[in-house]
């Protein structure tokens, strides 16, 4: 026997399922984050179209001429 030489190995049928499910969910985490890439760059625009300070909505939307009950 010398340095280097092979002294045991392991029968990977056992870990072979293992290994497919590991490899298929990091092909669903990288879809899953391709869609978010896809999401962000969709609604970036959006967002930063939006006010910034809620003052400047739209006085429709601000409901401060509709008379509070008590």
């Amino acid at each position: 026997m010398k340095q280097g030489d092979l002294l045991f190995q392991t029968d990977p049928k056992p870990y072979q399922p293992l290994v497919e499910q590991a490899s298929a969910s990091v092909k669903k985490a990288e879809a899953s984050l391709a869609r978010a890439d896809a999401d962000v760059k969709r609604l970036r625009p959006l967002v930063n179209a939006m006010p910034k300070d809620p003052a400047e909505k739209h006085p429709a939307a601000t409901h401060s001429d509709v008379p509070k009950v008590d």
